[in-house]
């Protein structure tokens, strides 16, 4: 998995929040620099949930922002289409401005996120009477995926 959860060693106090709220063993790794115990982050265990950067009260827990490169590859004209959870019309007041605007910087397609969870519903549905299974799990939190890929591999069956 790419890189996507950040760690600034020299905000780090060896505090071990990060490792207490960490739901994979190990991906929080202490070491010593400079005399002192730090906690590193171990990117092949790491299922880049977020949990450290929430409690990490010394800043330095963070994420790779790539929103730079989202408008760079927009600019380029790269075809790109977004996903918006309805939350979004929650968060934002002026939600309709921020798409508008997306849109005439380029974005193709808006899509809410629940159409997306409507064709899940009906695929399972569908697998589910066609395939009998004894269980399923649908999942879209790409860091339950991908804690399922990397260490609960006999459940992708």
């Amino acid at each position: 998995m790419a890189e996507r959860i950040t760690n600034d060693m020299s905000k780090c106090a060896g505090c071990n929040r990060c490792i207490r709220v960490c739901p994979v063993d190990e991906a929080n790794v202490v070491e010593r620099k400079d005399g002192t115990l730090v906690v590193a982050i171990d990117d092949e265990k790491c299922i880049s949930c977020g949990r450290c950067i929430d409690v990490c009260q010394h800043e330095a827990r963070g994420y790779r922002d790539d929103t730079t490169r989202f408008f760079d590859d927009l600019d380029k004209g790269v075809d790109i289409s977004i996903i918006v959870a309805p939350a979004f019309k929650t968060n934002y007041e002026n939600w309709g401005n921020i798409i508008t605007y997306l849109k005439q910087r380029g974005v193709k397609h808006v899509y809410d996120v629940s159409l997306g969870a409507d064709i899940c519903t009906w695929a399972h549905i569908r697998y589910i009477e066609n395939n009998n299974p004894e269980a399923i799990i649908s999942q879209p939190c790409p860091a339950i995926v991908a804690y399922i890929l990397k260490y609960k591999e006999k459940l992708v069956d």
